[in-house]
């Protein structure tokens, strides 16, 4: 199996190629995408037209790292972003958090937590959704 964190860190990487198909490879038929606003979009099917769209309207999107730590199969990841769809003198000043579940050398489920707040820092400390009820979490995984 391989390293959760190389795997998270391989995911950013080809997003920031723009690299749809390698994505794609990275993603199991049952991946799960989760917007900041807890938005769940399930299937790679489906995230091979939203990653297309994104792609598309942003070509220069960029995720820039500062920090990387892996929880066993979830990684968190922190850093900024450029070129997205936010302003760019808000986009400059942002933080954004990123979490990763790893499962068989795949990411099974991306999460945008988008700003450093203490609501998102309460999220990761309990694992409870920073918007509130309803919204998965990390520990709302099918398999569990």
């Amino acid at each position: 199996m391989k390293d959760p964190k190389e795997v998270a860190l391989a995911y950013v990487d080809l997003i920031n190629k723009g690299d749809l198909d390698g994505l794609l490879q990275l993603m199991p038929d049952d991946y799960v995408f989760v917007d900041v606003d807890g938005k769940i979009e399930r299937g790679k099917e489906l995230m091979r037209e939203g990653w297309s769209g994104y792609f598309s309207e942003f070509p220069d999107y960029k995720i820039h790292l500062s920090q990387v730590v892996a929880l066993g199969d979830v990684v968190v990841l922190v850093g900024r972003t450029t070129d997205s769809q936010i302003p760019r003198e808000i986009e400059a000043e942002e933080t954004v958090i990123w979490t990763a579940w790893i499962r068989d050398g795949l990411v099974k489920e991306w999460r945008i937590l988008y700003a450093d707040t203490e609501k998102v820092r309460r999220f990761l400390s309990s694992g409870h959704s920073p918007s509130g009820g309803g919204r998965a979490t990390v520990n709302d995984r099918e398999d569990r």
